[in-house]
């Protein structure tokens, strides 16, 4: 029996690039050229000039955890399983983004 590949898949492309197992992976924001303000998720113009033509970056991959809390009970139509984190991290694009860690 021949195994199926092993490979990672977005859920948003939109907001992840996925590249293969060996390869990191990358959060997806944009730039306003005129002001440099950073977005994530990615959207249509600045909300600082009104611009549009942002500028598609990849983010940085480390950051500053800024909070977090733990979740013991399972929302509805959830796909983790509690005991879980939910984090508040500060990228070193000042954009904060929220992780769930389970």
């Amino acid at each position: 029996m021949v195994e199926p590949e092993a490979r990672r898949v977005s859920l948003e492309p939109a907001a992840f690039e996925v590249q293969s197992l060996e390869e990191e992976c990358s959060l997806l924001g944009n730039r306003c050229p005129p002001c440099d303000l950073v977005f994530f998720p990615r959207c249509h113009f600045c909300t600082r000039c009104s611009k549009s033509g942002l500028e598609e970056i990849r983010l940085g991959r480390k950051g500053r955890l800024l909070s977090f809390t733990s979740g013991y009970q399972k929302p509805k139509h959830a796909v983790v399983e509690p005991p879980y984190l939910v984090e508040e991290i500060e990228l070193p694009e000042r954009v904060v983004v929220y992780l769930l860690l389970t």
